[in-house]
């Protein structure tokens, strides 16, 4: 069981990492870096490129998408481990009563 608890941690990690406020000048860095490298194939502007890469990644915002993708996947993984030991599901306001 240890060991199950550092993979746990270890991707906990990497979640707050991928999604923390830090998260957002690293997706510009790798936005920039892929923008430099288009250029160099394309002969577009860089400066055009990295504003374009910029813009984008300001608009997508991929720190909150992936805050929204790990919360589906705790309460997707929660439920099944409930429905697994023998739970009932939490009811909602306008369920049926068994």
């Amino acid at each position: 069981m240890p060991d199950r608890k550092w993979k746990d941690r270890l991707a906990e990690l990497g979640w707050r990492v991928a999604s923390g406020p830090g998260a957002t000048a690293i997706y510009i860095t790798a936005a920039m870096l892929i923008a430099a490298l288009a250029n160099a194939t394309t002969g577009i502007p860089a400066y055009v490129l990295v504003a374009v890469a910029v813009v984008l990644m300001l608009l997508v915002d991929p720190p909150l998408k992936i805050r929204k993708f790990r919360q589906q996947q705790r309460r997707r993984h929660n439920g099944l481990r409930s429905r697994s030991a023998g739970h009932e599901p939490a009811m909602g306001p306008r369920a049926k009563a068994r």
